[in-house]
């Protein structure tokens, strides 16, 4: 429950409803603004992995999470801490253009 618990806390939707999940593997849809690949990547680099969904599952932002083994919950909440990092990092690259120099309909019509 921490892993999806703290999924959820990000903004990362279980795809399916928590009554058919399972506490081995948990897939998740990413918000638009973080791409599956590119998520997944960057949680590698803070020490996780984690795997994309396959097929219509991936071009869905889904990423799937195993949680198996001897894991702690200090563990799991730290695989939470990682995708918080990971989202965070990649939402402070992302170029936002702010409303003030955005061209005008006017001007493009021009």
């Amino acid at each position: 429950m921490v892993v999806r618990d703290g999924a959820r806390a990000l903004g990362f939707a279980p795809l399916l409803p928590e009554a058919q999940c399972v506490h081995a593997l948990t897939s998740f849809r990413l918000p638009v603004d973080l791409p599956v690949d590119t998520f997944i990547d960057v949680l590698e680099d803070t020490g996780f992995v984690v795997y994309p969904g396959k097929g219509l599952l991936h071009d869905a932002n889904v990423f799937q999470v195993a949680v198996m083994g001897h894991l702690s919950v200090d563990d799991c909440r730290a695989l939470v801490e990682g995708m918080r990092t990971a989202a965070a990092a990649m939402r402070r690259t992302t170029v936002e253009v702010p409303a003030w120099s955005a061209p005008s309909a006017g001007v493009l019509q021009g």
